[in-house]
């Protein structure tokens, strides 16, 4: 039997209330709750064939509620890691003033702290949209590493998509992704400077969501849902055979089931507003889809939280 490779299973569990802020109203703040926990409860049930713990980047405003928490702390006591993705879904975060990045950050924090009694170790910024001065406080604050940085050769592209999609948006959450620079960068782990982003030494670990050796085509959920098993089953064989650890994204609503009758009201009143295309599939499309794609990487991968591989 041949020796497995290392990967991690992460989840930006962003709800809709945290993508679409201006659209979220006091009627539709009724599904939240239900978003959040058939979201979480879904992924659970579905990685537990797998015997698989990921890794949760979460938003602090979703844990506000009763509900949400006691299935986070479930998970967390399962063998999940709970990490932090901002307070308020900051999309613009490199945008922000110093001031409005620590903020953002120890508001997280401080949520985090009442529920778990211990502090994070792992930061992804919403978007992918990272900078130098955010790796700065992360460092001081005490992280011990952080997973922004999405080095793929479509960053022109999907910068231009995300920032057309979101035209009805301040200018900071149009943006995404970072710096172009960005685009260069190792995919690969590896320790940053501990006040850049760029390689160094008493930085963090950075763990870049995975991009396809040479062309840098990313291997995420997102591709998987636009392109097919065949498509990512090359991916994935390019990949392993580089010997590459694997970092494979997720998101919350790739375990939603948006189709259903109570979900309607709230998907009508974002008509107009970008959604993912794995907000446009049934719930059974999508297990089906990731249950092939699961059984491709579980052959090639072991998979670990990020706090694991430290």
């Amino acid at each position: 039997m041949k020796n497995k490779l290392i990967g991690t299973i992460s989840v930006d569990v962003d709800t809709f209330e945290d993508i679409f802020k201006s659209s979220f109203t006091v009627i539709e703040k009724n599904y939240h709750c239900d978003e959040f926990t058939e979201g979480l409860n879904n992924l659970n049930i579905f990685l537990k064939r797998y015997q698989i713990k990921a890794t949760l980047f979460c938003v602090g405003q979703d844990l506000r509620w009763p509900a949400n928490q006691k299935i986070v702390k479930n998970l967390y006591r399962s063998g999940y890691e709970i990490a932090s993705h901002t307070m308020h879904h900051a999309q613009g975060l490199r945008l922000l003033t110093t001031k409005q990045k620590i903020d953002e950050i120890a508001q997280f924090e401080k949520t985090y702290r009442s529920i778990f009694k211990c502090t994070p170790v792992g930061f992804r910024s919403p978007g992918w949209n990272i900078d130098d001065s955010v790796i700065s406080i992360l460092v001081k604050r005490g992280y011990k590493y952080d997973s922004s940085l999405f080095p793929t050769s479509l960053t022109p592209l999907m910068k231009l998509l995300h920032f057309n999609a979101m035209k009805h948006r301040s200018f900071p959450d149009r943006t995404t992704l970072g710096s172009m620079k960005y685009i260069i960068y190792p995919t690969k782990p590896f320790r940053t400077s501990k006040d850049k982003l760029s390689p160094g030494k008493n930085g963090l670990i950075e763990f870049p969501v995975s991009v396809t050796p040479i062309w840098r085509f990313p291997i995420f959920a997102t591709g998987l849902f636009k392109f097919g098993v065949d498509n990512f089953s090359r991916q994935i064989k390019s990949y392993s055979q580089a010997g590459y650890p694997l970092q494979f994204m997720l998101h919350l609503f790739d375990f939603v089931d948006f189709k259903s009758q109570k979900y309607k009201p709230f998907i009508h009143s974002i008509q107009g507003e970008y959604t993912a295309q794995s907000t446009q599939m049934s719930l059974t499309q999508k297990l089906m889809i990731l249950k092939n794609a699961f059984d491709i990487m579980t052959r090639e991968y072991i998979f670990k939280p990020y706090r694991d591989r430290l």
